[in-house]
């Protein structure tokens, strides 16, 4: 067994790195642009997906999709990009290889065309990560190897590297790619799974991280979310991907009364649904599929039907979706903690 697993691992290490020595770079197609008035809107969407991470980056024709989801959630996303009028992304960011984050994203590129990768230089031996190194290969999709610095044109928004300095296969979280996006005189910053370390790495290059708009990491967890960068930070709205009655503890209440002793606006997917910000370029303005939040009802017959599964599905998919997904493939194939 365990030579199996290292003839598994070294041949995940064969394809990844072959596909990043084979792809890596900049298209032309991302070209930065240094104007600073702008037109038209940007639209960060926080697509339901229960304990995990999926994010929506759309402006004009353009769109950038952040992480996918859980495993077994394919259809989910698939759907919903239609729903959203997507046909095309420009890019899709793969924070780091946990399956909460990347379960959806090789279904993705089988639906619609993707004109590159974006993903930390890390090595993981999971069937879902190996997946969506052969559905990249598959498809001849271009990897950029993230790094601080690297720049990029998402329309009129710009979208900026901010990490990982550096990658640790055995700290996938603090390996997670950091980004921030500015459109006009706003900014949205996402940090994944980021930790405390991954945090004190940026703020210590003395990077922009201003931002109005923040995706809390790791969904709200007690490793992640410092004083210092929220200070650093200084958003007005706060955004937590996180499923109700998660088995994590999440969001702990040390985060949320960070946030809320800084009077940070905050927003829940799983009280809420699926959260969209819409930037005119002077400030973010918010909506929600429940504005007044989850109705209790719903919420209690999804955590039952959660529990009896015992795994957490996500909140949005309809019951009968859900009981038909095989979300137990977690069980089957990952044992790693996030």
């Amino acid at each position: 067994m365990n030579q199996r697993r290292r003839k598994k691992h070294r041949l995940l290490l064969l394809i990844m790195f072959s596909l990043f020595l084979l792809t890596s770079g900049s298209s032309a197609d991302w070209r930065v642009s240094d104007a600073h008035s702008v037109q038209g809107t940007l639209t960060v969407t926080f697509i339901d997906v229960g304990q995990g991470d999926a994010t929506l980056v759309t402006q004009g024709k353009h769109a950038l999709l952040i992480d996918g989801g859980d495993i077994g959630q394919g259809p989910l996303m698939i759907r919903t990009l239609k729903q959203l009028r997507i046909d095309h992304l420009d890019a899709i960011i793969a924070t780091h290889p946990h399956a909460d984050h990347i379960g959806g994203l090789a279904a993705v590129m089988e639906e619609f065309p993707v004109d590159q990768i974006i993903m930390p230089r890390v090595s993981h031996t999971t069937a879902l990560y190996e997946e969506l190194l052969l559905t990249i290969r598959k498809h001849q999709l271009r990897i950029i190897a993230a790094r601080p610095g690297l720049r990029y044109q998402l329309g009129q928004a710009r979208l900026e590297i901010l990490g990982p300095e550096e990658t640790d296969p055995d700290d996938l979280n603090n390996s997670c790619v950091i980004s921030r996006i500015t459109f006009g005189r706003t900014a949205f910053l996402s940090a994944g799974d980021a930790g405390f370390p991954a945090e004190e790495s940026v703020m210590e290059r003395q990077a922009e991280i201003r931002a109005d708009l923040l995706k809390v990491a790791h969904h709200g967890s007690a490793t992640s979310t410092s004083d210092e960068w929220l200070d650093r930070v200084r958003p007005e709205t706060a955004v937590i991907s996180v499923a109700a009655g998660n088995r994590y503890g999440h969001p702990v209440a040390t985060v949320i009364d960070r946030l809320n002793q800084r009077g940070i606006d905050v927003w829940r997917t799983d009280l809420q649904g699926t959260i969209q910000a819409v930037s005119d370029g002077e400030q973010f303005r918010l909506s929600a599929e429940y504005p007044d939040g989850r109705p209790a009802a719903l919420r209690f017959h999804l955590l039952v039907e959660q529990r009896h599964m015992n795994v957490v599905a996500p909140l949005s998919v309809d019951l009968e979706v859900a009981a038909g997904q095989s979300f137990l493939l977690e069980s089957q194939f990952f044992n790693n903690t996030q």
